[in-house]
C-alpha cells in the first residue's frame, strides 16, 4: 500500500485526501516489513473490504525521533480501538492489536494524532486475521 492508493470498492485503500507521505526506516534493527511506512499530520482514513466475521488487526508503528509527544489513536468501524499509544524514541517496533466485528463487509480506520499535539502519525503496516 501506498501514500496515494485511493479506495476502490472491494478492494483497499485511503478514503482521505489529506497529505500523507512515504516513511522510510534504514535502521538495521527494523526488519524488512516494516521498513516501509506511510505518515501525515491530518487524520488518516484507510478502509479494507473483508467479508463479514470476527478480525484480529495487529497495527505496527515505529518511533519517530523528533518528539516523545507523538500519541497515536485508531478509530475502527466507530469504536475507539488504540487509545494515545505513546511513541516515543523507543528502538524497534511497538505493535497493538484489536478484536473488530464485520458486519457491513468493511473495516475502516481513522488513525490520528490527538488534539494539541503538532505531531504526526506513521502507521508501518497492519495484520488482519479472520477468527473462527
Amino acid at each position: 500500500v501506498f501514500n496515494d492508493t485511493e479506495y476502490i470498492d472491494g478492494k483497499y485503500g485511503w478514503l482521505t485526501e489529506s497529505s500523507r507521505g512515504q516513511f522510510y526506516r534504514k535502521e538495521s534493527d527494523v526488519s524488512e516489513l516494516y521498513k516501509d511506512g506511510i505518515w501525515g499530520k491530518e487524520d488518516g482514513v484507510f478502509r479494507v473490504a473483508l467479508p463479514n466475521g470476527t478480525y484480529k488487526v495487529t497495527c505496527f508503528f515505529y518511533p519517530l525521533n523528533e518528539s516523545s509527544k507523538n500519541k497515536i489513536n485508531i478509530i475502527a468501524n466507530g469504536k475507539k480501538v488504540i487509545k494515545n499509544l505513546k511513541i516515543s524514541d523507543e528502538k524497534g517496533t511497538i505493535s497493538r492489536s484489536y478484536s473488530v466485528k464485520i458486519t457491513d463487509e468493511r473495516l475502516t480506520q481513522v488513525i490520528y494524532t490527538g488534539i494539541g499535539y503538532n505531531s504526526r502519525w506513521v502507521l508501518n503496516g497492519c495484520i488482519i486475521e479472520q477468527r473462527q
